[in-house]
């Protein structure tokens, strides 16, 4: 996800290099803890909340067995161009 800002006003947003679609669903994976509006989350929760039954902890361990790395992205996510 691509977001853009000018002057404190919404410019572009993008998902995979493509325009946000308002009329589309898109689906976040997030934790339990930001989705019940932990950290002032609160938007999080107009949306529906689909368990996966798995554990944040338990998806590092098994990424971590497999990759002994992380290459972070670099890949520009927040674009805040002139002051509020």
């Amino acid at each position: 996800m691509y977001i853009e800002t000018k002057n404190g006003q919404l410019t572009q947003s993008l998902i995979n290099g493509k325009p946000i679609v308002p009329t589309q669903d898109y689906y976040i994976a997030t934790s339990d803890y930001l989705a019940l509006g932990g950290d002032n989350m609160k938007f999080f929760s107009k949306g529906e909340a689909i368990s996966t039954g798995i554990k944040l902890r338990d998806l590092f361990i098994e990424y971590f067995k497999k990759t002994s790395e992380v290459v972070p992205n670099t890949d520009i996510r927040l674009n805040f161009i002139g002051k509020k």
